[in-house]
């Protein structure tokens, strides 16, 4: 139950509260306007939400444990990819594995692994699980906010900066 909890935190906290955190910190560092960057964000959202419908499928051929480990991976890597976006496809890649780690990390795949291991009072068990999905708001979207704002102040080398 634990680590459905944590799946919750994780995915609602990033994937979904965080984007308000990114638009603000990516049109700050880069310029970027903000339709593009929450045209990417809309498009990752449209995305999960559209291959959600498909998880049934993607479950039986990989099984739960496998699709949340890669949901895990998406949704770690498309962070990484946010964290040095500097250009727009970089963005777009980034907002594309976010929607991938929502189909293994979201609310069909927590409510399937807590179906199998709860008969019982399942109700109890999916209510707090899901609380760990707004703690997300609560927890991570500040935790955030600090990140971002250490990591922005700090500059950017890139491969291909002149000077740092």
């Amino acid at each position: 139950m634990l680590a459905c909890l944590l799946l919750a935190l994780s995915i609602f906290g990033f994937a979904l509260y965080g984007q308000r955190v990114y638009l603000v910190a990516l049109e700050r560092l880069n310029g970027w306007p903000a339709s593009l960057i929450s045209g990417a964000s809309t498009l990752s959202l449209l995305v999960g939400n559209v291959m959600v419908i498909f998880t049934d499928e993607i479950v039986r051929r990989l099984r739960l444990k496998r699709l949340a480990l890669a949901g895990v991976a998406c949704l770690a890597t498309s962070m990484v990819l946010l964290a040095f976006a500097a250009a727009p496809r970089t963005l777009y890649a980034a907002f594309a594995l976010t929607s991938l780690g929502w189909v293994g990390m979201g609310t069909v795949i927590i409510s399937a692994v807590l179906d199998a291991w709860f008969v019982r009072r399942r109700g109890l068990a999916i209510s707090l699980v899901f609380l760990g999905a707004s703690s997300g708001a609560v927890i991570v979207t500040p935790l955030l906010v600090v990140v971002v704002s250490r990591w922005a102040s700090r500059p950017r080398c890139w491969p291909r900066a002149q000077s740092c």
